[in-house]
């Protein structure tokens, strides 16, 4: 009811106000069927799940001087049938349902932002947003998502002839806010992105912060890093190299980086080949990344003790139709440590295999008008031998149906 009174507010003010000069509306609306089996590699124990979800995004942006502009960017996401936790007391929730019941899943807000430009070249923004950075290998909003990741944050933009310099502090937790306590937890960075010529359309560079001084022992991650990305006639090439120094109770330099090479072929069909390799230390910490992009669409990965590579083919077939067919190979960087999970959790370290595991993922798109996608795909895993080690002889599966559109 709260979110639903925000909104109002925010339009009937916009409305009403002499200063706003321009209000845009737009968003997105999306739900997506997946099926999942043996995500742990295993068929010892069932673990099939199958659901639907839809996500709901408004977008306003209010231009409320010529220098300054608000967006917000109101968001329902449901699972269908799930319940939702009603608070019964401070500590304990139940579960209530929301389908076929009189109770509603609440609605929330992504993104919500003042932006006040104080030159044509240097603007400042306050609030909670998405960053997007790069091709969103370590820092990423997670559109796959249903919810998506944003961000509570101050950050500064400074344009110039060759490009953009953002600068940014994000607090991740407040430990004080209501009482004295330990510190916060804060993710901060500069991003250089540049276009230095026809060979050269993205030349990015960055330094990346990650402070938890707070968590069991004080943890602080600083990541050096460089992207180059750019078309040259047919041919196209994507690299990025991150240097990290994490420091806990010890002190590790770690180390990620991913090359990739395509070529386009000019007949029709835009068929292109492609071909990526990939690196990151044992203990590499991945930060925030759009990790579906890069480690397979089945989300069974995270960057860290794992190599391979991966051979990917797109096309469009026919006119609205869209295809990309990726294999990859994933390995272990050091066979005494494990493989992990997406979400950050160990496969296990047993045996001294390196081979973690094969992927095959299938995703064909069509558009059935300007605004409104079909999507369809697949993925199947097979485990490899480090994966049988560790009690996970099995192939994992998953499957996808969405429909998307923009208005």
């Amino acid at each position: 009811m709260r979110s639903w009174l925000l909104i109002f507010v925010f339009c009937s003010g916009a409305g009403a106000s002499a200063e706003v000069q321009k209000v845009e509306i737009g968003g997105a609306v999306r739900a997506r069927a997946e099926f999942r089996d043996d995500a742990d590699f295993s068929n010892a124990s069932k673990d099939y799940t199958d659901s639907v979800a839809s996500r709901v995004r408004l977008d306003f942006k209010a231009q409320a001087s010529t220098k300054a502009f608000v967006f917000v960017q109101p968001q329902f996401t449901k699972v269908w049938g799930e319940p939702e936790l009603v608070p019964t007391t401070a500590t304990t929730n139940t579960a209530t349902a929301s389908s076929g019941a009189t109770n509603d899943t609440p609605l929330d807000v992504h993104q919500a932002f003042l932006t006040y430009a104080q030159s044509e070249r240097f603007s400042f923004t306050v609030g909670r947003r998405e960053l997007n950075y790069g091709d969103e290998v370590l820092v990423g909003g997670v559109g796959w998502s249903n919810t998506g990741r944003s961000f509570d944050l101050i950050q500064s933009s400074f344009k110039h002839s060759l490009g953009t310099v953002d600068a940014f502090h994000s607090r991740l937790v407040d430990r004080n806010s209501g009482a004295a306590g330990g510190g916060d937890r804060d993710f901060s960075g500069v991003y250089g992105s540049f276009s230095a010529a026809d060979w050269l359309k993205a030349a990015d560079v960055y330094i990346l912060y990650l402070d938890d001084p707070a968590s069991g022992p004080a943890t602080s991650t600083a990541a050096y890093g460089a992207r180059l990305k750019s078309p040259v006639g047919a041919v196209d090439y994507r690299s990025e190299i991150t240097f990290e120094s994490i420091k806990t109770t010890t002190k590790s330099d770690e180390l990620q980086y991913d090359l990739e090479l395509g070529y386009t072929f000019a007949f029709p069909g835009a068929l292109r080949l492609a071909a990526e390799y990939f690196h990151a230390s044992e203990n590499f910490d991945q930060l925030f990344p759009t990790g579906h992009k890069w480690l397979g669409y089945a989300d069974l990965f995270s960057r860290r003790n794992i190599e391979g590579y991966r051979a990917r083919v797109t096309a469009q077939p026919r006119a609205g139709f869209t295809a990309s067919v990726d294999y990859y190979r994933f390995q272990r960087v050091k066979t005494d440590q494990a493989a992990y999970r997406f979400g950050g959790g160990a496969y296990g370290a047993a045996g001294s295999e390196r081979a973690i595991a094969q992927e095959l993922d299938l995703v064909i798109g069509y558009k059935l008008d300007e605004s409104v996608t079909l999507e369809a795909g697949g993925a199947r895993a097979v485990a490899g031998p480090y994966l049988k080690d560790n009690g996970g002889p099995d192939q994992a599966s998953f499957y996808y149906l969405q429909i998307n559109t923009l208005f």
